[in-house]
């Protein structure tokens, strides 16, 4: 027996499975850190996915040996029963390809997941975890929504959830103190703050002597952003030197930008469409703004906060979330006249007090090496 061939046979094989395509979100983000935290040597990882939309992500993932294959797609205008079962044919046929000693669901989707565990118990797949990444607040569940949470909890071996209120979500208060709260991680380093980097990119932008409000996220319902634009609007009748910064790409960017067009303030928003320059941009910014409907626990926020930036956020984001004595929470149903108001006291930090902030969110325990920790726990 070969070398390389014992090599592979010690590994895990893990599956990870999203309802999604491939593009650039908070559960990408998790993902992409999550196998870069973990030995190679360990662990093999299998993405089973919706497809891929963002070819570049796509190649970073496959950069650290993950495999992404894409899903079957069941037939148009057929049954929901029909569809099932296409989608349970791939899935066995995927299984019988692999032997997996793991699969990890990813998703908030109490249908999903539930579908992913039951077919995943019945694969014979040792370990299954389901992982919730998501909280929407006044959510009450159907009997049908119950029915899954029961099959979740007793057909996965492992839950876990990025928050306590990501778990009451997915889980229900009934199963959810079983999860494991696993912390998202990020490359804090990475996310330092660099007052070189900060003036570059200010200066290409045309940004000095500006007050830079800034945001990073998928424009989707979620992330609010009509309530975010709504707010900055009011902002710049008070101040004219303010500009909003919108780091990301999704379904409903040409919505707002429509938006901005209508209010008249193209000249001082600025889209970066689809980018890996986050850190940069947040290096720029000088106040973080996340006014989403609803959050797991939001990785943006550590990335934020480990660019020293002073952040405000919605209420509906996970108070786990705050890290450092400059995040505030407030009310989203205070309204945008609120929120302006209150951004308006926000001073920008000074350079030398963002230097060492990512050292505080290393120290709370959200950086790649406590990930890995987590993770190796969790698939043991």
């Amino acid at each position: 027996m070969s070398s390389s061939h014992k090599e592979v046979s010690t590994c895990k094989n893990v599956l990870l499975i999203t309802p999604y395509r491939v593009v650039m979100g908070g559960i990408e983000t998790f993902l992409l850190n999550l196998v870069r935290s973990v030995p190679k040597e360990k662990y093999r990882f299998i993405w089973y996915c919706q497809g891929i939309g963002d070819k570049v992500l796509a190649r970073e993932f496959e950069a650290e040996g993950v495999c992404i294959i894409e899903a079957a797609h069941s037939p148009v205008g057929v049954s929901r029963l029909k569809k099932d079962f296409v989608k349970a044919k791939d899935f066995w046929k995927l299984c019988r390809s692999y032997k997996f000693n793991i699969v990890h669901v990813h998703t908030p989707r109490r249908r999903f997941q539930a579908y992913s565990i039951l077919l995943s118990w019945l694969c014979g797949i040792p370990c299954r975890i389901a992982h919730g990444h998501n909280y929407i607040p006044n959510d009450d569940p159907t009997l049908k929504c119950r029915l899954y949470q029961y099959i979740i909890a007793h057909f996965s071996s492992k839950t876990a959830a990025c928050s306590s209120l990501a778990a009451r979500h997915l889980f229900g208060p009934r199963y959810m103190d079983r999860a494991v709260i696993f912390p998202n991680g990020i490359d804090t380093v990475h996310f330092a703050f660099s007052s070189e980097i900060r003036q570059t990119v200010r200066k290409s932008m045309g940004l000095n002597n500006m007050l830079v409000f800034g945001h990073a996220g998928r424009f989707r319902e979620q992330k609010n952003h009509p309530f975010l634009i709504e707010v900055f609007r009011l902002l710049v009748e008070k101040n004219d030197h303010a500009r909003l910064l919108l780091a990301g790409d999704g379904p409903r960017i040409e919505e707002i930008k429509d938006l901005v067009r209508s209010y008249g303030l193209t000249e001082k928003v600025i889209f970066t469409g689809n980018t890996n320059r986050i850190s940069e941009y947040l290096c720029a910014m000088d106040v973080f703004l996340l006014p989403s409907l609803y959050e797991g626990l939001g990785i943006v926020n550590l990335e934020a906060q480990a660019a020293g930036l002073s952040c405000v956020v919605s209420d509906r984001v996970a108070p786990e979330a705050k890290i450092a004595e400059d995040l505030s929470f407030l009310p989203l149903e205070a309204g945008p006249v609120f929120w302006a108001e209150r951004l308006l006291t926000v001073s920008p930090k000074p350079d030398a007090e963002r230097m060492n902030a990512w050292q505080k969110v290393r120290d709370a325990g959200y950086d790649l090496r406590d990930m890995g920790r987590y993770a190796e726990q969790l698939y043991s």
